[in-house]
């Protein structure tokens, strides 16, 4: 048999058919300025792999992650001349997913069809990467948030792979109720003094998702003299959780923020995290987005063994959430609202549990890493370029310390004395931020020694 003959008659990868729905829509995969410019990024949507690269004229490009000969992951191979090619045997795509060199393939033979790699629709808005999974052609556009474009508004941009399925980080973000307890001194949390009862106005639940507004019910005089006049959030199928403040009449500010998230499988989902405003301090204004990231890297570690915690007792029952929770009307509106769409709209899809459906239980990754070079510095540009330099640091600056020493005991001056205190304390400070940066996240469920020592 010919190797046009093979190749001809090899099965095509295709989706799992209780996914396909699902794909059919545009997920954000990441924020542009985080993609490695130099070589292939790979991304899973529901446990099926995608390959993102550069093409020579700077235009982004998605192929399905598999190369047509062997199998092997593209993302695993390099960018060559704007093309992705593969570390296996050196075959060759460009960004419409044609393959434009197969070494083995003898010479003058043409290339067969099969050798093709699938193209997935691309489309960068926002600063943020989307690609669209389905078969069909987008027949819609990204679920981009308004105001995030307008004169003087700046980001926060962050992203974060987690140790549980989609829909649990959705109710963890929707649950207004926890942030005053579970991230009580926190950063960019709350105060467990100010932990109250809660009122939501929910309007109409339909495919498309939910939008409500919602207060704290004892705290009426503070809004009464303050220029918020609501707090909104918007749920937007299957993958956007956007809360928005809205201000007097007049008042030129602008303040949200838009979570969204995508599956990776059925245990693990990725969230785009992008706080909005235009009253950023010249404080918020100046600082590295680097450090900004271990702030919210915190507040989600702080949750991580909690909502795992509260996946492996779902997991583990086969009673419906209706049976065997015990929820609020004033603390889980809106929880309640996203698992009744789940019942209404979504109990087909993959590790989808309801409110009144069951739904699939014993999804939960058991041993998952939970460092944060592997939750979001490998992710992140800044990051890693942060990290990269405290590790130079780190390597140079006992050097630097032993000869401000060697000074100080030629010549006991207190210039010198004061050199080698200040090598120390750079070096000990580089080592503390690399710490801050990549190491391994303290989990109580998952008390395991750090795979980087």
């Amino acid at each position: 048999m010919s190797s046009k003959d093979l190749l001809e008659s090899s099965p095509r990868p295709a989706a799992p058919a209780e996914v396909k729905t699902w794909l059919e829509r545009w997920f954000p995969v990441a924020f542009l300025r985080d993609l490695d410019l130099t070589r292939p990024t790979r991304v899973t949507v529901h446990g099926i792999g995608y390959v993102l690269f550069r093409d020579e004229v700077g235009a982004w490009s998605a192929l399905l992650d598999r190369c047509a000969h062997r199998g092997a992951r593209l993302s695993d191979g390099c960018v060559t001349g704007g093309e992705v090619e593969c570390l296996y045997h050196g075959w060759r795509f460009g960004g419409d997913g044609r393959c434009t060199e197969a070494p083995q393939l003898p010479s003058g033979s043409p290339m067969p069809e099969r050798a093709h790699a699938k193209r997935v629709p691309l489309r960068v808005d926002q600063g943020v990467a989307w690609i669209w999974c389905g078969e069909g052609a987008p027949n819609e556009d990204p679920p981009t948030v308004p105001g995030i474009d307008a004169a003087g508004v700046h980001s926060i941009d962050f992203t974060m792979d987690l140790p549980y399925g989609q829909d649990y980080f959705i109710e963890n973000v929707l649950d207004i109720a926890h942030i005053h307890v579970a991230h009580d001194g926190s950063r960019g949390g709350g105060s467990r003094s100010f932990a109250a009862p809660l009122e939501f106005r929910v309007g109409e639940v339909d495919a498309a998702g939910f939008e409500a507004t919602f207060r704290t019910l004892e705290r009426e005089a503070q809004l009464e003299a303050s220029p918020l006049r609501a707090a909104h959030v918007r749920f937007r199928s299957p993958n956007l959780v956007h809360y928005l403040s809205e201000y007097a009449d007049g008042d030129p500010r602008i303040s949200g923020l838009a979570l969204y998230s995508i599956p990776l499988d059925v245990g693990r989902c990725r969230m785009l995290y992008r706080a909005y405003g235009n009253t950023w301090s010249k404080e918020d204004l100046s600082r590295p987005r680097w450090l900004e990231h271990q702030f919210q890297c915190h507040l989600l570690e702080e949750d991580m063994a909690i909502v795992r915690g509260q996946a492996e007792e779902i997991d583990g029952g086969d009673e419906p959430l209706a049976r065997s929770w015990l929820p609020l009307k004033s603390s889980d509106g809106l929880v309640l609202a996203y698992r009744r769409w789940i019942d209404d709209h979504a109990k087909d899809r993959p590790g989808a549990v309801g409110l009144r459906d069951v739904g699939e239980r014993g999804v939960l990754e058991r041993d998952v890493r939970c460092d944060r070079w592997w939750l979001h510095t490998r992710h992140c540009a800044d990051c890693r370029a942060a990290l990269a330099r405290f590790e130079r640091g780190r390597r140079l600056l006992p050097y630097a310390s032993y000869g401000a020493l060697a000074v100080a005991a030629l010549a006991p001056l207190g210039p010198a004395v004061a050199a080698a205190l200040l090598g120390v304390t750079l070096q000990l400070a580089a080592a503390h931020c690399r710490k801050r940066v990549c190491d391994l996240t303290v989990n109580p469920r998952d008390p395991r020694p750090n795979p980087n020592e």
